[in-house]
C-alpha cells in the first residue's frame, strides 16, 4: 500500500514543486488550511490523478500521499481499521487517533 506523507523532498520526480496549479483539483481541506488535491500536473515519474497534500504552514513541502484516489480511500480505511485514525462528528476524519 502507498506510504502516507511521502515528502516531495525525498521524491522530486513525482510531482512538480509549485504551490498553485490549474491542473490540481482540491478534494479535501482541513480546518488548518491544508489542502489535498488530485494532481494532474505531475512530474516525470508521477501518476496523473495522484493524491498530494500541501500544508498551509509549509507550502514549500508537497506530500505525495497516494498514487490515486482509490489508493487514498483504501489507505484511509486501513488507518481506521488499524486504529490509527477515527471519524469524529465535529471534525470528520482524524489521523493518529492514538495521540488523543
Amino acid at each position: 500500500m502507498d506510504n502516507m506523507w511521502n515528502s516531495l523532498a525525498d521524491n522530486p520526480e513525482l510531482c512538480k514543486n509549485k504551490y498553485d496549479s490549474s491542473n490540481r483539483i482540491p478534494i479535501i481541506e482541513d480546518y488548518g488550511g491544508s489542502i489535498w488535491y488530485l494532481d494532474f500536473d505531475v512530474a516525470e515519474k508521477g501518476i496523473a490523478g495522484q493524491v498530494i497534500c500541501i500544508f498551509r504552514d509549509m507550502p514549500e513541502t508537497i506530500y505525495n500521499v497516494a498514487q490515486s484516489l482509490d489508493a487514498y480511500l483504501l489507505l484511509i480505511l486501513n488507518e481506521l481499521a488499524e486504529g490509527r485514525a477515527k471519524l469524529n462528528s465535529e471534525y470528520g476524519f482524524l489521523y493518529n487517533a492514538n495521540a488523543w
